[in-house]
């Protein structure tokens, strides 16, 4: 008996949120095809500078320097009118170019060979950004319900898909990327059939409120990993480093260009491949909130960092390296620790180091936060066709480290 009761009990919850998906959401709201056309009073009346990665100065930045392959949508979600929900979209066509690094490229391609060649075109509807990991997508009040909330993101991104038609049929979409402590409220996506999935957790160091300095910071690692860390900066001495203006950034294009490249072709997967016009965008819209940090050796830029200043957070960006020089100079580990160094010295509560390399973050004192995204299929086929792309996106397998004394 208790087999047909949940059985009954089953079809009654999928006679519920079928109801539920044919019912329109309660709320009205406004869809822009450019972050120019939202009025910017209205959209900072629900996204607060806490969240500086969904303000103007970013996403301005972000649509500037987009590529031909990349468009983006804004919506704002009203109650009345009043605006209780902000949302940010991008629009990308991904192929089988974006999945392996170079290096892995001809022995992963084979595994699919026939199902995702690099001639195949995907466009996916995107509700977060491509550039980065974080909760930097939706935003909402908390005068409505999740439940409501999610109802209405759900109904933005199912009108923004049926607009997508004449320029070509959306294929997937992707809600991304939560933490643990939103799960519960964003759980609510399953009702309008999308599909939960884990990903590489996000590298978190919180910095301690008795680290004033990066010397505080340095003595409160064991013993081995400050010996490690002041040999690491020995091997690097004969670096110079500078912070770079926005002119400076643009008479380095090439060089900047070249670093990035080095570092983005050994990614397993690389929705978007930075132009350093973006660099040049971040700096000229978010300036002293946005750092580009050169590594010179003897006059020659051999590694770079960025680093995002947003509310508490100093977030460890995109990175460039020129690998005949890291073993030599711990080019890559500096670029790193130099950001646990800008935090201290700006105050920040928390540096975010982002999902690569996480077993030497953690080294640092990183400790992984655990992220999920949403997912919806359009149709069958694709189905098929997206499922190797998943295979490629499974959770890392690595060894956490805890470096401090206590």
């Amino acid at each position: 008996m208790k087999k047909l009761s949940d059985f009954l009990s089953k079809l009654k919850d999928e006679k519920d949120q079928f109801e539920i998906r044919r019912t329109p959401c309660r709320f009205g709201f406004a869809l822009f095809d450019s972050i120019h056309y939202v009025a910017e009073n209205e959209w900072n009346a629900i996204v607060p500078e806490s969240k500086g990665l969904m303000r103007f100065p970013y996403l301005t930045a972000m649509e500037n320097s987009s590529n031909e392959d990349e468009r983006f949508k804004y919506a704002l979600i009203y109650d009345g009118q009043k605006v209780v929900a902000a949302a940010v979209f991008t629009i990308v066509i991904a192929s089988g170019k974006d999945y392996g690094s170079r290096e892995e490229a001809r022995s992963k391609f084979s595994k699919i060979k026939g199902t995702l060649k690099e001639k195949t075109k995907l466009k996916m509807l995107i509700c977060g950004h491509t550039h980065i990991s974080g909760d930097h997508g939706f935003i909402y009040s908390q005068e409505i319900t999740p439940e409501d909330a999610y109802h209405a993101l759900a109904d933005v991104t199912y009108q923004i898909r049926n607009s997508e038609k004449l320029k070509g049929s959306v294929h997937l979409q992707l809600i991304k990327d939560f933490y643990e402590d939103q799960s519960i409220a964003s759980e609510h996506l399953k009702v309008f059939n999308y599909r939960k999935f884990k990903l590489d957790p996000n590298m978190f160091l919180p910095i301690r409120l008795e680290w004033k300095t990066f010397e505080d910071y340095q003595n409160a690692l064991k013993s081995k990993y400050r010996t490690r860390m002041r040999n690491m900066y020995k091997q690097g001495e004969a670096l110079e480093r500078r912070i770079l203006s926005t002119e400076e950034i643009e008479a380095s294009f090439d060089e900047i260009q070249q670093l990035y490249s080095n570092v983005a072709n050994k990614a397993k997967m690389k929705l978007n491949h930075y132009n350093t016009s973006y660099f040049v965008e971040l700096k000229r819209q978010m300036k002293d909130d946005f750092v580009l940090a050169g590594y010179f050796l003897n006059g020659k830029m051999v590694g770079f960092r960025t680093n995002l200043l947003w509310g508490e957070n100093c977030e460890a960006h995109a990175v460039g390296v020129d690998y005949e020089f890291n073993t030599e100079y711990n080019v890559y580990q500096q670029l790193l620790a130099d950001t646990v160094k800008l935090a201290i010295e700006l105050q920040k509560k928390n540096v975010i180091f982002g999902r690569t390399a996480m077993e030497m973050k953690s080294n640092l004192g990183a400790v992984p936060v655990d992220m999920y995204c949403y997912v919806r299929h359009a149709e069958v086929m694709t189905n098929k066709l997206i499922k190797p792309a998943f295979y490629y996106i499974k959770t890392s397998e690595w060894t956490q480290r805890n470096p401090f004394k206590d």
